[in-house]
């Protein structure tokens, strides 16, 4: 039996293709019970082209739902499992500035797996407000090295500081001691950032207008009548 692992927000639906099947026998969900009167998936099934699909939405934010698929297929019936986690993905920076980098494509990058080991309470979900933390520290760390030749918030984030962002991160979620991977990708994000504040490296996007406050000074010329236009009467 195949268990699939995957994180959705309560307001997003999402479709997960089964495998080859010439039917669906049944489709179940259960909730875990982590969130009280949790609501019900909505589970819609449909089988196009000979694959098994399976749309999924709603759900509560903080809960963890096992579904269960049985499928028809030509050898024989086969169950799928997915293991869902629903998680609303939306947050801002404390003083309410835009994120540049979004949970679902943290969790992407790192899977889901890692970040609710690193996340875990106990409870065998994620932590949300940990895991905005870490990254709301990771992109104050960003912004203080843009913020001399860029414009914030951006318009839009380039790849580089999505990278960073989310390398710096993963290092701050760990409690203990860092894995030496996460701990070396952390310094090359540092790095990078320090790069782009001192313009080595260049995000391709325009640059903050220029804001210098240092003062024009004009030095006189030379006048051009010697005599200053002494006595001169309008």
């Amino acid at each position: 039996m195949s268990v699939i692992r995957r994180l959705k927000s309560p307001q997003e639906t999402l479709v997960e293709d089964l495998g080859l099947a010439q039917a669906i026998v049944s489709v179940t969900s259960e909730a875990r019970g982590l969130v009280s009167g949790s609501a019900s998936l909505d589970l819609d099934d449909a089988i196009v082209a000979g694959r098994a699909s399976l749309s999924i939405g709603g759900g509560s934010d903080g809960e963890l739902y096992l579904i269960t698929a049985l499928l028809d297929t030509i050898g024989g019936d086969r169950d799928a499992q997915i293991e869902l986690a629903v998680l609303d993905g939306s947050w801002t920076m404390p003083g309410g500035g835009a994120p540049m980098l979004s949970i679902e494509a943290f969790v992407d990058r790192f899977g889901l797996d890692e970040i609710i080991l690193l996340t875990d309470a106990g409870d065998g979900r994620i932590d949300r407000k940990m895991l905005i933390g870490a990254l709301s520290d990771a992109q104050a760390q960003a912004e203080a090295y843009l913020a001399d030749r860029y414009t914030l918030p951006l318009a839009t984030v380039p790849q580089l500081v999505e990278m960073a962002i989310a390398d710096i991160a993963h290092a701050r979620l760990y409690r203990r001691e860092v894995p030496k991977n996460v701990e070396d990708a952390q310094r090359i994000a540092m790095r990078n950032l320090e790069a782009i504040g001192s313009g080595k490296i260049k995000l391709g996007i325009p640059l903050a207008p220029s804001t210098s406050s240092d003062p024009v000074l004009i030095a006189p010329g030379r006048p051009v009548y010697g005599d200053r236009l002494k006595g001169y009467v309008r």
